[in-house]
């Protein structure tokens, strides 16, 4: 499973697909009644790109680029990382809301039909919560042991290890009620469907792709 990033060329074209894919088991009785069951609970996403032009010289080596990062995938053996220009980020997306006890906090992004796991996690923009959600909550407290400043109580939820799967363990459980957000990138965990590529040349230096497709998830099923 590789971390190597999909290189961004300029040479890409429209149109771009995006094809969200389910799996369902259709069983049918003579009489035509359907028992079904779905196989995912999120689907896997399919895209399709193809590019115009890839340049083949010393100062612009787009071709060797995509060939080589197709090359050392072997195919649609190996994994890779892909940055979907119009899906790659979230802002204060809630994940959870605290208890005093639960440390352990899924990331996730929500796109309307409920919070999706993100595992492929690029960057966290998180800063500290200076105020509550709750009005009646008090920015100052006169029990030192629960202000903002006090080493047992992390109040600023900065303190935390992160996991590749995207679970997010804070060193101090979130005090009960407080609302838990998250900001920050991520990719897509994708494979080539194909084992094979097309380049065709069109002109001296340079050629055209005109099929690249690929699988993806943003948790880590491939």
């Amino acid at each position: 499973m590789s971390n190597a990033v999909f290189p961004t060329l300029p040479g890409l074209m429209f149109p771009v697909t995006k094809t969200p894919r389910f799996s369902t088991q259709i069983k049918q009785a003579v009489s035509g009644r359907e028992l079904r069951r779905a196989n995912y609970t999120f689907p896997l996403v399919a895209f399709g790109l193809q590019y115009e032009f890839l340049r083949d010289t010393i100062e612009f080596p787009e071709l060797k680029t995509i060939l080589a990062f197709f090359m050392a995938r072997k195919g649609s053996f190996d994994s890779f990382l892909f940055r979907d220009p119009d899906d790659y980020q979230v802002v204060n997306q809630l994940i959870g809301t605290g208890d005093g006890v639960t440390r352990s906090f899924q990331l996730v992004r929500d796109i309307g039909s409920g919070p999706e796991p993100v595992a492929n996690v690029a960057t966290v923009l998180d800063g500290p919560l200076m105020w509550s959600a709750d009005p009646a909550t008090i920015m100052w407290s006169a029990d030192s042991s629960t202000a903002m400043w006090s080493p047992g109580v992390d109040y600023r939820l900065t303190d935390y290890t992160l996991s590749a799967t995207g679970l997010r363990t804070f060193n101090v459980a979130p005090p009960a009620g407080l609302p838990i957000y998250w900001s920050g990138t991520y990719y897509y965990r994708c494979r080539f469907l194909d084992d094979a590529q097309d380049y065709s040349k069109f002109m001296a230096q340079l050629w055209e792709l005109k099929k690249v497709n690929f699988l993806g998830t943003l948790g880590v099923r491939l």
